[in-house]
């Protein structure tokens, strides 16, 4: 006889167990021994009881599966619950599970029948195959494998449930679209190349800078700049009594007149007036000792007054337009 050693016992059951063996070993009763003999066997029965000791699992039966082909070619199973079941791809088989005692179905189809009115979802395998779920006519069909539902056309349509027709947005006719309409004129632009949309984009760019620059320069123009105070301009008053003499020797030959007060006239001699460097916002421009400021080109742009430039409405002008290149 073989051991079950999946099986579990008790204290008391594996102590008679160890005494007994003791016996047939020893070929001596457990009845015979002292009462210090016996003290001593149990004790080393319970010196030597196994430590973390875990019995065995029971092995598991292999279940013997039945497939989907065979389950719905196969007879009707009194044993079985009655209710018959949906497989996938619509086919029908009987359940598998074991009839509640007294009971047509199983435990779970009893109480999907008693919720009901003792019909199941799907019906009786033993019955008629039902078109709709609970006999409910208003449902949708049951998808069986042999049974062809027509989807819903999802395409829009009118109010009356026609189709609209498509109408082309360049001529407003029916029957093609924009693209093929033959009152389209317009052509699509081959696509560029690499390096083409590499040249557009640069000269875009430089186009938006020029017109930035642009409009910056004419939103400035279009300020109101009050023209700078000219200098009032001293004029001598001569005495109508004065009169030029020569100055004889000492202003002979040199273009040089004397008033009579003795003071000398140099309007015949040419000035030579050093320049001076007034560059502004990286510009160049230079001024005499009147205070008149002139850019690069020798062209009056304003007056040099208390340290900064008074432009002209013109100089201010090209001022903007030389700034804005650099």
């Amino acid at each position: 006889m073989a051991l079950s050693l999946h099986e579990k016992i008790s204290i008391a059951e594996a102590r008679q167990w160890l005494l007994t063996a003791h016996e047939e070993w020893t070929g001596k009763h457990t009845d015979s021994l002292t009462e210090e003999a016996l003290a001593a066997l149990e004790a080393q029965i319970v010196a030597t009881k196994p430590v973390d000791f875990k019995a065995p699992r029971k092995p598991r039966a292999s279940k013997a599966s039945t497939s989907d082909s065979e389950r719905m070619n196969a007879e009707h199973d009194d044993s079985k619950c009655d209710a018959r079941i949906w497989l996938k791809g619509g086919f029908a088989a009987q359940c598998s599970c074991s009839k509640v005692d007294g009971q047509f179905f199983c435990k779970k189809h009893q109480k999907e029948a008693d919720s009901h009115g003792g019909v199941t979802k799907n019906g009786s395998f033993n019955g008629d195959r039902p078109t709709h779920h609970y006999g409910d006519e208003s449902d949708k069909l049951i998808p069986w494998h042999d049974v062809v539902i027509e989807k819903p056309d999802k395409g829009k349509k009118h109010a009356s449930g026609t189709k609209k027709d498509r109408v082309c947005g360049c001529c407003g006719e029916t029957g093609h679209d924009k693209r093929k309409c033959p009152k389209n004129t317009a052509k699509s632009s081959p696509p560029m190349t690499a390096a083409e949309a590499v040249a557009a984009a640069e000269a875009a760019l430089a186009a938006a800078k020029i017109a930035a620059a642009k409009e910056t320069v004419e939103a400035s123009s279009n300020e109101v700049i009050a023209p700078p105070e000219s200098p009032v301009e001293s004029s001598v008053e001569l005495d109508e009594d004065l009169t030029e003499v020569d100055s004889g020797d000492s202003g002979a030959g040199t273009g040089i007149t004397t008033s009579v007060d003795g003071s000398e006239d140099h309007s015949d001699e040419e000035e030579e007036t050093e320049l001076i460097d007034c560059s502004f916002e990286g510009i160049k421009y230079s001024r005499n000792g009147d205070g008149i400021v002139r850019d690069d080109d020798d062209e009056e742009v304003g007056k040099w007054v208390d340290g900064v430039i008074e432009f002209t409405t013109s100089g201010k002008k090209c001022h903007r337009y030389a700034v804005a290149a650099l």
